[in-house]
């Protein structure tokens, strides 16, 4: 599902971008740490 969070070891380490309908085990997905610096570059 897009935007769901991705957790690893109950660490948020990014978010679902996108997933293909014909094949939901294959998608896209952006690290934290890409959104965290993307943030800081705006203000």
């Amino acid at each position: 599902m897009s935007g769901s969070p991705i957790i690893q070891d109950n660490k948020l380490v990014g978010a679902v971008t996108h997933v293909f309908l014909k094949e939901p085990e294959k998608g896209y997905g952006v690290f934290i740490e890409n959104m965290i610096n993307m943030t800081n570059m705006i203000k």
